[in-house]
């Protein structure tokens, strides 16, 4: 975990990044002190599970122990998107390369079996390989539906494993970016962790199932290391603002081929059909050079019949 407060013209900003779910695990393990002169209450340990769902302790748990309600129906509409074919499949593997390693990366089964050191495989670029940024935003607002955050994350991880079997090296972040008031805030807060580094062989759906989906991980998880940060009384109530995709934009300098997944609304995710939601996702990201919206449209109707 690295942290850090730095000046921005008039406002403050708090850039806590962790390297991954195990790093943000071992964080919160490690009973971090929390602000109580701003959050006297804490909401991450206070708020029912009708509002937050499961409790802190277990949610903690989900992050390396992963979480299993919904996953099986989660996989298999995944599974379903996945059948559309991704526009432009001439490839982009002169990218990267496959190599082999000892530590690292993802095993190869048969070679593990034969007991052989050497079985690991992972990707490696250079200076002029091309990687996708893709940052999903963690907040959103108490108006948004369950459906609505579920249908997102399904797209995220669709959009990501599209980019993979294009060949193209991806570096997945999640992050929540909050401020302490909607015009001129004062404070900023930018939480920020690694799901995937552009090296990784793929993504891992599984793992990134509880944070992507899970009310829980912003209610119990995000809270908690925003109770542990040094924010002003301003923080108390209402733990922030959810930025917006124009702020998101400027806040990590995107360039035009970064991938920002903002809050389901501004997406146009409605949370009743995943495959409208998914067309407008993409074309919302302007990104339908990349994707077969036609077939995303066939493949809607016909698991309609």
């Amino acid at each position: 975990m690295k942290s850090e407060i730095r000046e921005d013209g008039s406002k403050k900003i708090y850039n806590v990044k962790f390297a991954n779910l195990t790093d943000l695990q071992d964080f919160l393990l490690s009973n971090p002190q929390i602000n109580s002169a701003t959050f006297r209450s804490p909401s991450s340990t206070r708020l029912d599970s009708s509002f937050s769902g499961i409790s802190l302790e277990e949610a903690i748990n989900c992050l390396t122990g992963g979480y299993s309600e919904g996953l099986d129906n989660f996989l298999k509409t995944s599974g379903i998107l996945r059948e559309t074919t991704v526009a432009n499949l001439g490839g982009t593997d002169h990218n990267r390369r496959l190599i082999k390693t000892v530590c690292g990366g993802v095993p190869i089964a048969s070679l593990v079996a034969a007991g052989v050191p050497d079985c690991n495989v992972r990707y490696v670029y250079d200076e002029s390989s091309v990687v996708r940024n893709v940052y999903f935003n963690v907040a959103y607002g108490a108006e948004e539906k369950e459906a609505q955050i579920i249908n997102r994350g399904l797209i995220a991880t669709y959009i990501i494993q599209a980019l993979e079997k294009k060949g193209e090296m991806v570096n997945f972040s999640t992050f929540t970016l909050l401020s302490d008031g909607v015009v001129n805030p004062k404070e900023m807060v930018n939480i920020d962790i690694v799901m995937k580094k552009p090296d990784d062989l793929f993504l891992d759906v599984n793992k990134c199932y509880f944070p992507l989906t899970n009310r829980a991980f912003l209610r119990r998880i995000i809270f908690r290391v925003l109770e542990t940060l040094p924010l002003s009384a301003s923080w108390s109530c209402g733990y922030g603002n959810p930025c917006g995709r124009d702020a998101i934009k400027d806040f990590y300098k995107a360039s035009s081929s970064d991938i920002i997944i903002s809050k389901p609304r501004e997406l146009g995710i409605e949370g009743e059909n995943i495959y409208t939601d998914t067309i407008a996702t993409i074309e919302s990201l302007g990104l339908e050079k990349e994707f077969d919206i036609p077939k995303i449209k066939k493949l809607g109707e016909m698991k309609r019949h």
